[in-house]
C-alpha cells in the first residue's frame, strides 16, 4: 500500500510541474521584406511568479541563431504577459521563441516560417533625408510624406543604391586613385582625409605647434586612398603595422532638415484571448495526472492483495 501511495504522489508531483513550464506563442508577419525591421510578438504564459518563481528571459530565434532576446531579473506581474520584438531578416527563416523558468525550465512555441522577399536594383531608392538606401516605398519621403534635399554625393560621397546579399545598400563613388589624390581635411589638427579638389584653404591659416592625440599630427597618421576612398593610415605602434582606417563619416542623425527619426514599426498581437486556453489546457493536465495517480495506486493495490483462497488456508487456527 505505501508503495502504491507513494507512486501516485510521485506522478501528481510531477505532472503538476510539468504544467507549470511555460507556455508560448509567437506572432510575426507570414512575409516580409529583406533587411527591413518588422515586429513580433511572444505571449507568455506562467502561473504563480514569485521572488524565486519566474521568467527570467525570452529568446526569438531564426533557425538556431538568436535574433532577439531580453531578460528579466525580478517577476512579472501577471501569470499572462507580452513582449514586442524588432527583427530583421535576409533569407527565409523559421522563427520560434523560448521562455525560460526558473524553477521548471524551458518553454517553447510552434514555429512560424517567415518568407523574405528580396529586392533588385530597380526597386531600392536613395533617401535624401538620411542618404540611405531602402526599398521603395520604405524610404521617410515615401513613408512620412517628407521633403528632403541632403546632397549625398556631395557630403558623403553616396552616389545610388546596389543589391548586396538581397538588401538594398550604398554606393560610394571612388575619389580617389592613389595616395597623392588624398589631402587633410583641415588645415590644423585634421582627423581625416578628402580628395586634393576639396582641400581646405590654408593660406593665411596659423595652426598652433601642440600635438593633439587622434589627430594626423607629428606623423601620427597620414592621407591614404583606401579602396578608392581618401582615409587615414594610422602609423601603428612600433611593434606594429599602419592600418588603414577609413575616413570618419559626419553623422547623419543629428541636426539639420536631414534629421529622421525611424517610424516604430507596428507590432503583430495574438488575437486570440489572453489565458483562456492556456488555463483550460492547464486544468486537462492536472486531472488527466490525478486520475492517472489514483489508477496507479488502485493497480499496486490490487497487485498486492492475497487471493481468497492463500488467505483462507493459510489463516491459523
Amino acid at each position: 500500500m505505501n508503495k502504491a501511495l507513494c507512486l501516485a504522489v510521485l506522478i501528481i508531483i510531477a505532472g503538476i510541474a510539468i504544467a507549470n513550464v511555460p507556455l508560448v506563442a509567437l506572432d510575426a508577419p507570414a512575409q516580409v521584406q529583406a533587411g527591413i525591421k518588422f515586429g513580433v510578438s511572444v505571449q507568455v504564459n506562467h502561473l504563480n511568479p514569485n521572488e524565486e518563481h519566474y521568467i527570467d528571459w525570452i529568446r526569438v530565434y531564426a533557425g538556431n541563431e538568436v535574433v532577439a532576446e531580453k531578460t528579466y531579473s525580478s517577476p512579472q506581474a501577471n501569470a499572462v504577459f507580452a513582449e514586442a520584438f524588432e527583427v530583421t531578416l535576409t533569407k527565409d527563416a523559421n522563427l520560434t521563441a523560448e521562455a525560460h523558468c526558473t524553477v521548471h525550465g524551458v518553454g517553447r512555441s510552434e514555429t512560424r516560417f517567415v518568407a523574405v522577399q528580396e529586392v533588385n536594383e530597380t526597386e531600392c531608392h536613395l533617401s535624401l533625408c538620411d542618404c540611405k538606401c531602402y526599398p521603395a516605398g520604405h524610404t521617410p519621403e515615401e513613408l512620412e510624406g517628407r521633403l528632403c534635399g541632403i546632397n549625398c554625393l556631395g557630403i558623403y560621397g553616396i552616389s545610388g543604391c546596389k543589391v548586396v546579399d538581397g538588401i538594398c545598400t550604398e554606393v560610394y563613388e571612388q575619389n580617389c586613385v592613389n595616395d597623392a589624390d588624398c589631402v587633410p581635411a583641415r588645415c590644423c589638427h585634421p582627423t581625416s582625409c578628402v580628395p586634393k579638389q576639396q582641400a581646405p584653404n590654408c593660406s593665411n591659416v596659423a595652426c598652433t605647434m601642440e600635438c593633439m592625440e587622434g589627430t594626423l599630427d607629428c606623423g601620427s597618421g597620414s592621407c591614404a586612398c583606401v579602396n578608392g576612398r581618401c582615409g587615414v593610415v594610422w602609423n601603428a605602434p612600433a611593434t606594429g603595422t599602419p592600418t588603414p582606417v577609413a575616413t570618419p563619416t559626419p553623422n547623419r542623425t543629428q541636426g539639420g532638415a536631414g534629421t529622421f527619426t525611424p517610424t516604430p514599426v507596428p507590432t503583430p498581437t495574438i488575437t486570440r484571448p489572453a489565458g483562456s486556453d492556456n488555463t483550460i489546457t492547464y486544468a486537462i493536465i492536472v486531472l488527466l495526472v490525478i486520475a492517472l495517480g489514483v489508477a496507479a495506486y488502485f493497480y499496486v493495490i490490487k497487485k498486492e492483495k492475497p487471493p481468497e483462497s492463500y488467505r483462507s488456508e493459510n489463516i491459523p487456527e
